[in-house]
């Protein structure tokens, strides 16, 4: 067992989101950096996605899903913590929505929290709707890794959950 652990913030598996987004990386090096903690024993316990960035559409969350689905398929990660996207006063989607396609923003804080829903926004592209369901077909998603790994098919049927990837 390793002393160590990582987190990461992987945010999207879409090479479109991550630049838009400006992140300084694309999939590829997150999935290689995967790959290097599990060959250096240094498990990685958790990453956070961010659905619903920036220029975020239906093709660029299937991306996004399917990476995931292979991290985890792969063992390369263990822990996903989807979070749908708040554009906090400061950053270029509040000061400039309509740049980002936002249509609406809220100034009640309280909406300000990652988990809050309806997020305090909406975009011209894709309903809140279209948001809430990316976030939980990600959760599924990690419902069904821990359940595969725990192998346990009493849950499994229960719940009616597939282990198998494709």
């Amino acid at each position: 067992l390793s002393p160590f652990e990582a987190y990461i913030g992987i945010e999207s598996c879409s090479d479109k989101i991550l630049e838009r987004n400006r992140k300084p990386f694309q999939f590829k090096e997150i999935h290689l950096l995967c790959k290097k903690l599990k060959r250096n024993n240094i498990p990685l316990r958790r990453a956070y996605i961010i659905v619903g960035l920036p220029g975020e559409d239906r093709n660029t969350f299937e991306e996004t899903y399917r990476g995931i689905e292979s991290l985890l398929s792969k063992n390369l990660l263990f822990d996903i913590i989807p979070r749908i996207f708040v554009p906090y006063p400061g950053l270029e989607p509040y000061k400039f929505p309509n740049r980002f396609n936002i249509q609406k923003i809220d100034t009640q804080w309280e909406k300000y929290a990652r988990w809050y829903f309806p997020p305090p926004f909406s975009y011209f592209h894709l309903s809140n709707l279209e948001l809430f369901e990316f976030l939980i077909r990600l959760y599924l998603l990690q419902i069904r890794h821990v359940c595969r790994t725990i192998n346990d098919e009493e849950i499994l049927s229960k719940f009616n959950i597939s282990t198998k990837f494709p």
